[in-house]
C-alpha cells in the first residue's frame, strides 16, 4: 500500500528533491516503479490513452487550477517503456508546484534534451523515479557491464532499453559509453564521465567510422565484443596504456536504429 503525504510533496520544488521524498516515504517501492499508483495517490483522477488521432502526442496532462486533480493521456501506440516514461513525465508536470496547471500537450521533441526547464524537469523527474540509482546500483554491481545487463536492467524496470542505458551508465564503476545510431549516423553519445576519460570523435550528426561494420544480425540481436581502432572512435588518439585496448559491442534495432556499448578494457576481461 502505497502512502504519500502530500503537505511533504508540496515543500519540494526540484525533481529531485521531489523524488528523494517519495521514496523517503514509501521505502519499499522496488522494481518496476508502480508509477500509475503512485499518481492515482497524489491527485490523479485518471490515466487513459489519448482519444482520436493524436500520433504526434506523446502525452497530455489537464489539471484544475490549484492542481487537486488531473488526468494524464499517454499514447497506446508507444512501447510499455514510453508509454511509463510519459505518465512519470506528466506526473512532474503536475507535481512541480512551478509548473502551470490547466491543460498540456508533450511532443516527442518535449522528451529529448532541450532548452525548455519545465520539460527538462519532468523528463529529471521521470528519470529519476522509474529509474532511481538506489535501485539499479545493486543490480550493477559486480556485473560484467554490456548490452546484456542493460537488457535485464530494462525489463526488470520496464523501461525502454535507451532510458535504462543513460540511467544504468554512470553508475557503472567500469570505462564505458554508448552511441546511438540510426543508418550509420549518430543521434548522440553518452558516456561514463568518471571512469571513461576519453572524448569521443563521434557525436551528434556525425558518420559512424569507416572502419565499423554493422553486423549481420536479426533485429534486437546483439553482437560479441570486438576490438575497435581507438584513433576511429576517441579524440586525440590517446594512447591508452599497455593492454588496454578500446571494445565495441552493438544491439542491432529496427528500422536502421542501433546502439554501440563502448568499452575500454583488457583483452583478458572479456575471456
Amino acid at each position: 500500500m502505497i502512502s504519500l503525504d502530500l503537505m511533504e510533496l508540496a515543500d519540494c520544488f526540484a525533481p529531485e528533491e521531489l523524488v528523494n521524498c517519495i521514496f523517503q516515504q514509501c521505502p519499499q517501492l522496488k522494481a518496476p516503479i508502480p508509477v500509475e499508483q503512485i499518481a492515482q495517490r497524489v491527485g490523479i483522477c485518471e490515466i487513459q490513452p489519448l482519444p482520436g488521432d493524436s500520433e504526434n502526442i506523446e502525452g497530455m496532462l489537464c489539471s484544475e487550477p490549484a492542481k487537486d486533480c488531473g488526468v494524464i493521456f499517454f499514447n497506446k501506440s508507444r512501447p510499455i517503456g514510453r508509454q511509463r516514461f510519459t505518465i512519470g513525465h506528466e506526473l512532474g508536470h503536475f507535481l512541480l508546484p512551478t509548473h502551470a496547471s490547466g491543460e498540456r500537450k508533450c511532443t516527442a521533441s518535449d522528451f529529448k534534451k532541450n532548452s525548455n526547464t519545465e520539460e527538462s524537469e519532468a523528463n529529471e523527474f521521470a528519470q529519476k523515479l522509474l529509474l532511481p540509482s538506489h535501485l539499479l546500483t545493486p543490480e550493477i554491481n559486480d556485473q560484467a557491464f554490456n548490452i546484456e545487463l542493460i537488457n535485464k536492467l530494462s525489463v526488470l524496470f520496464q523501461m525502454s532499453f535507451e532510458a535504462t542505458a543513460i540511467a544504468a551508465i554512470p553508475l557503472s564503476s567500469e570505462p564505458v559509453a554508448i552511441v546511438f545510431t540510426k543508418n550509420r549516423k549518430v543521434k548522440y553519445a553518452w558516456r561514463n564521465l568518471k571512469h571513461f576519460k576519453y572524448k569521443l570523435k563521434v557525436f551528434k550528426g556525425s558518420d559512424l567510422p569507416e572502419s565499423y561494420e554493422v553486423p549481420d544480425l536479426k533485429a534486437n540481436a546483439v553482437s560479441e565484443f570486438i576490438e575497435f581502432c581507438e584513433n576511429d572512435w576517441l579524440e586525440g588518439a590517446p594512447k591508452l596504456g599497455p593492454e588496454l585496448e578500446i571494445y565495441g559491442q552493438t544491439l542491432v534495432q529496427e528500422k536502421g536504429y542501433s546502439a554501440i556499448l563502448l568499452k575500454i578494457n583488457s583483452l583478458s576481461s572479456f575471456a
